[in-house]
Order: C-alpha cells, then sequence, then structure tokens
C-alpha cells in the first residue's frame, strides 16, 4: 500500500508602517484664574472665551501641551478630567470636546482649556487638579 502526503505552502505577507512614537510635553499649565466659591457654578475656558457665573475677574490662560511624532501623521488626542471633593474639572480640547484629531507637523502645539464646577463650598483658597492625555496614531 502505497502513502502519498501533499504538502502545500504559500508565502504571506505582513504590511507595517514604523513610526516614532509619540512624544508629549507640557509647555504651560491650564491657568483657570479666580473662580467664585459658590456651589454649583461652572467657570468654562476655552479657546476664545472665558464665561460661566463662577468665573471672577482675573488673569487666565489656556494651557499648552507639544507633540513630536512623525510629520505628517494624525494622531487622535482625548482628555479626560478628574475630581476632588470641592471639584469637578472637564478639560476641553480647541474644539471644545474631549476627543480631537490632529494632524502632526515638526512642532505640533495644542492648547486646552476647561470647565470647572464647584461642587462643595466648604473650602476656600489655592486649588489644583490634574487631567489625563491620551494620544494615539491613527
Amino acid at each position: 500500500m502505497l502513502s502519498v502526503i501533499v504538502l502545500v505552502s504559500v508565502i504571506g505577507q505582513a504590511q507595517f508602517n514604523l513610526v516614532l512614537p509619540v512624544s508629549i510635553a507640557e509647555v504651560s499649565e491650564i491657568e483657570l484664574g479666580d473662580i467664585y466659591n459658590t456651589k454649583n457654578n461652572i467657570c468654562t475656558l476655552t479657546t476664545t472665551s472665558r464665561t460661566g457665573s463662577a468665573c471672577a475677574t482675573s488673569d487666565f490662560a489656556l494651557g499648552e501641551i507639544q507633540l513630536l511624532g512623525n510629520e505628517e501623521q494624525s494622531v487622535l488626542v482625548k482628555v479626560s478630567g478628574s475630581n476632588s471633593s470641592q471639584v469637578e474639572f472637564t478639560p476641553l480640547l480647541p474644539n471644545g470636546t474631549q476627543q480631537q484629531l490632529f494632524s502632526l507637523s515638526t512642532n505640533a502645539s495644542i492648547y486646552i482649556g476647561g470647565e470647572i464646577k464647584v461642587i462643595s463650598d466648604d473650602n476656600a483658597g489655592m486649588g489644583s487638579i490634574s487631567y489625563t492625555i491620551e494620544v494615539n496614531y491613527q
């Protein structure tokens, strides 16, 4: 009895794109300015204005981050806020949301604002709160 074994093979292809890892640096922090310590009041800082019942007249400034990576690649930037016992903070990208697509250039600067809501008026004074920035190639 004769056994026949047939072996079949094929060569496949895998495609890839080697990219530089995206690096991110905070150039300047968001400065929301003076906020009235009144429960449920909100102050919003965008690329065009600073508005809301909690905004007191004071200096303020957008935060700036700088992205470096493969030029002409697109990256999706997502920001997420955080809460403390006193405030809720929602960072905002230039389009007014927490997610935006950007095209990288040699030096991509992105300006970030935010919305702060007073949830407890127990304490007054200086404060800070952190937020998260996530960047992924698209």
